[in-house]
C-alpha cells in the first residue's frame, strides 16, 4: 500500500486488517460483489457478441444500472437515491450492446449525406447527457443524445433477442436490411403423455436446422404416429408454448390474403358493382392530377377550357380591383421577374367538382436581394397559442369564429420596385410593357412579411393588442 493511503487510514482512524491466504470467504461482502459483476460482464458479452476488449465498457454500464436496482443492504430504496437524495430516472437505459442509428450532426455530414450512423451502443458517458456508441465500421466512439435504439437485434453477434421478449414482424426486418431475424411461428399442439415430460426447445445459439429438427422429430413421431395428420388447427390453443419456425414439421395450406377493402354482402349481389365503385372512386383522384394543366396554353387545349377561362378571368379581375400592379415599359436598368398561372380543382369531401380555380404568381426565384427585397423575415403561430385560445373557449362556454381572408397576399403594400411580365394570355399594350407591382403578390419572397405588417396595422387599429410574450 501506499504511503498516502497508510497515511489516510491514520488521519481517519481507519484499522486496517488483511484476510488469510487463499482465504477469500472472510471478506464475503466484496467477493460476491466481484462474482456478480464478473458473471454480469459474461452474459452481457456473450450476449451482445462483442469481444473481450470491451469489459471496460461493459463494467461501466453494469454499474450504471445496478446502482439504480433496489438491493436488500437498503430497505425501499436504491444506492443512488441513497447517493443523491432523489428518486432516480431509468427512462434512459437501453439494452446494451444493441443496434443504434446516431444521428449525424450536420457540420460533420456532406450536403447529400447520411443523417445517421449504424452503431452498437455500448454504456452511458460520465458528465454527459447522452449515450456512448462504437462505430464497427470507423473503429471510433461517439457520443450523442439523438439516436434510434434497436433493442431487439445484436449487431455482434448478428443474432436477435428472443422472441418472447420482443414481437419481430416483417416491417422491422425490412428496416435493417435484411439482416436475419429469429421469428416465431404459430404454436403447433405435440400431444404427449405427460405433460410435464413437454419440454419446447427454443434455439439459443446460431446452429444448423438439421440438427434441431433430428433431435426433435423422434419423440413426435413415436408419440402419436396416427395423429399426424390432425396438427393443423386453424386457431393454437391458447395453454401451448409458442414452436420455433424452424421445428415446424406439419405442412400447412397457406391462403392468399383476403381483399380486405371489400365489404362481405348477405344478399346474392354480384361483387362486381362493389368493384365499380371503389374503380370509379380511384379514377376520380387519379383523374384531379392529370386534369390540371400547368400552363395557360395547356388549359385552353384542355377540355374544360371555357372554365380554366372563367378562373383566369376572375384572378385576372380581382387583381385589377386591387390595383396589384400598373402596366409600365421596363426602365433602363431594370430587370422583371417571371410570372406563372397555377391551376387547381377544388374538390368536395366526396370527391365531386367545387369549383376551378387559377392563380398569378411571381417568379420569386428570380428575385435579387438589395434590390427586389431586403427583409423576409414573417413570424407564424404557436400551436401552444391555439391549444390556449381553444381551452380558454372552452372553460368559459364562449363561441369561436374563424375568418378566411380571399387573396390574403395581394392586400400587401410592396416594399421595393419590382416589375413583373404580364400574366400568359392576358397581355395588354404590347410586349414591351411590364406590370410594376404596387401590392404584394403570392411567390414574391417577402410577400408573407408584408402580409403580416398589413395584417397586424389592421388588428391594432381593430382595438387588439399583440401578445408579446408567451412563456411556455
Amino acid at each position: 500500500m501506499s504511503r498516502e493511503f497508510l497515511q489516510f487510514t491514520d488521519e481517519c482512524g481507519i484499522v486496517r486488517q488483511h484476510t488469510v491466504r487463499n482465504r477469500p470467504q472472510q471478506n464475503g461482502v466484496a467477493e460476491h460483489a466481484n462474482r456478480v459483476m464478473s458473471e454480469g460482464i459474461m452474459a452481457m458479452l456473450e450476449e451482445s457478441g462483442l469481444s473481450a476488449s470491451f469489459w471496460g465498457e461493459c463494467l461501466a454500464a453494469l454499474i450504471h444500472v445496478w446502482n439504480r436496482c433496489p438491493t436488500s443492504a437498503v430497505s425501499k430504496k436504491t444506492p443512488y437515491e441513497l447517493w443523491h437524495g432523489k428518486k432516480p430516472s431509468v427512462s434512459h437505459l437501453r439494452v446494451w450492446g444493441c443496434t443504434a442509428y446516431v444521428h449525424i450532426q450536420k457540420d460533420k455530414r456532406r450536403a447529400l449525406g447520411s443523417h445517421m450512423e449504424k452503431c452498437i451502443f455500448i454504456g452511458y458517458p460520465d458528465g454527459y447527457k447522452g449515450w456512448k456508441f462504437y462505430n464497427p465500421a470507423t473503429k471510433n466512439t461517439v457520443i450523442s443524445e439523438r439516436a434510434e435504439f434497436d433493442e431487439r437485434y445484436m449487431m455482434g453477434s448478428n443474432r436477435s433477442i428472443s422472441a418472447h421478449q420482443h414481437n419481430i414482424t416483417g416491417k422491422d426486418k425490412e428496416d435493417n436490411h435484411g439482416e436475419h431475424y429469429y421469428i416465431p411461428a404459430p404454436a403447433i399442439p405435440v400431444e404427449a403423455d405427460d405433460d410435464d415430460d413437454y419440454v419446447p426447445s427454443m434455439p439459443q445459439r446460431d446452429e444448423p436446422v438439421e440438427e434441431d429438427e433430428g433431435e426433435q422429430e423422434e419423440p413426435v413421431e413415436e408419440q402419436q404416429p396416427a395423429e399426424d395428420e390432425q396438427r393443423q388447427p386453424q386457431t393454437p390453443p391458447p395453454e401451448r408454448p409458442p414452436t420455433p419456425l424452424a421445428l415446424r414439421h406439419s405442412k400447412q395450406n397457406v391462403r392468399p390474403p383476403g381483399e380486405w377493402w371489400k365489404v362481405k354482402q348477405s344478399s346474392q349481389e354480384p361483387e362486381s358493382d362493389e368493384d365499380d365503385e371503389f374503380e370509379d372512386a380511384e379514377h376520380v383522384h387519379s383523374s384531379s392530377f392529370e386534369s390540371e394543366p400547368t400552363s395557360y396554353r395547356e388549359a385552353m387545349a384542355h377540355p374544360d377550357a371555357h372554365k380554366w377561362h372563367e378562373a383566369a378571368l376572375e384572378e385576372l379581375n380581382a387583381h385589377l380591383g386591387n390595383g396589384t400592379w400598373t402596366l409600365e415599359k421596363l426602365p433602363p436598368g431594370k430587370k422583371a421577374i417571371g410570372s406563372k398561372w397555377v391551376f387547381k380543382i377544388k374538390r368536395k369531401a366526396d370527391g365531386t367538382i367545387e369549383r376551378y380555380k387559377a392563380r398569378i404568381v411571381a417568379k420569386g426565384y428570380n428575385q435579387r436581394p438589395g434590390f427586389d427585397y431586403v427583409e423576409i423575415f414573417a413570424p407564424t403561430m404557436r400551436q401552444a397559442t391555439i391549444r390556449l385560445v381553444l381551452a380558454l373557449a372552452a372553460i368559459e362556454d364562449m363561441h369561436l369564429r374563424s375568418v378566411d381572408i380571399s387573396h390574403a397576399f395581394i392586400n400587401g403594400d410592396i416594399d421595393a420596385e419590382v416589375y413583373m411580365m404580364q400574366p400568359e394570355g392576358f397581355q395588354d399594350l404590347g410586349s414591351d410593357y411590364v406590370c410594376r407591382l404596387d401590392k404584394s403578390i403570392y411567390g414574391l419572397k417577402q410577400a408573407a412579411r408584408l402580409w403580416n405588417e398589413k395584417l397586424h396595422h389592421a388588428l391594432l387599429q381593430m382595438g387588439f393588442d399583440r401578445i408579446k410574450l408567451l412563456e411556455t
